[in-house]
C-alpha cells in the first residue's frame, strides 16, 4: 500500500512539475508605463525571482503561504502554482497607511514564454476596484 501511495504521489508531483514553464534567465522588461529588470532562477519546486533587487522565492505547490506583516501590509498570503505552462502567482493582503487599514489588495500574475520572450501579466484590485493591467514583454539580456 505504501509503495502504491509513493508511486501515485510521485506521478502527481511529476505532472505538476511538468506544467511549470522554463522561464529561467535574466530579462529586460517593458510595459507601456514602466521598465524593469528581472532575474529568474529555477529552484526545487519553484523559482527565485529578483525584480530590480527585490528577491522572493515562489514555491509552485498550490499551497497558501503567510507573509510577514510590514508597515504597509498585514494578513498577506501568496499561492503559487503552474498551469498550462504558466507560473501563476496569487497574492492577497490588507493594506495599511500609518497603521490604519485602507483596503484589500488582490493580485494575480502570470509568467510565461511567448516565443523567445517572457510575458508577465499582472492584474490587481484594490478595494475591489481593478487597476490597469500591467503587461510586460521581456527580452533576454
Amino acid at each position: 500500500m505504501k509503495a502504491i501511495m509513493l508511486v501515485l504521489s510521485s506521478l502527481i508531483f511529476s505532472s505538476v512539475a511538468l506544467a511549470c514553464p522554463d522561464i529561467s534567465g535574466e530579462f529586460s522588461c517593458k510595459s507601456k508605463r514602466n521598465s524593469t529588470s528581472i532575474i529568474i532562477e529555477a529552484i526545487q519546486n519553484g523559482y527565485t525571482i529578483n525584480t530590480d533587487g527585490m528577491v522572493a522565492d515562489f514555491i509552485a505547490d498550490g499551497k497558501s503561504y503567510d507573509l510577514p506583516s510590514t508597515d504597509s501590509m498585514t494578513d498577506a498570503k501568496k499561492i503559487t502554482s503552474c498551469k498550462d505552462d504558466k507560473l501563476i502567482i496569487d497574492f492577497n493582503a490588507t493594506l495599511l497607511y500609518e497603521g490604519a487599514v485602507i483596503g484589500k489588495e488582490v493580485l494575480k500574475a502570470a509568467y510565461y514564454m511567448e516565443g523567445s520572450n517572457l510575458k508577465i501579466v499582472r492584474k490587481t484590485k484594490v478595494k475591489g476596484m481593478p487597476l490597469p493591467v500591467q503587461d510586460y514583454t521581456c527580452t533576454r539580456i
